[in-house]
């Protein structure tokens, strides 16, 4: 895929919404790098959400927040 596609915000919070279910972090380094091109201040809160709930997710927590396999 073109790097420029992950230049918009659509398509980063996208991805960072995939990339907070995966549990090998296939897309780690697409979303590190697509951080930079966010415009607005409700795309960074957005964002952020995005990713503390990714962490939760992925590690969580000791209410079992996590997916349970």
């Amino acid at each position: 895929m073109p790097k420029e596609l992950f230049r918009s915000s659509k398509v980063s919070f996208i991805v960072f919404a995939i990339n907070a279910l995966d549990q090998n972090d296939r897309l780690e380094s697409i979303t590190s790098s697509s951080r930079y091109f966010l415009a607005s201040q409700e795309e960074i809160i957005g964002m952020h959400y995005l990713i503390a709930l990714s962490k939760l997710i992925k590690h969580g927590t000791k209410d079992h927040l996590g997916f349970i396999k």
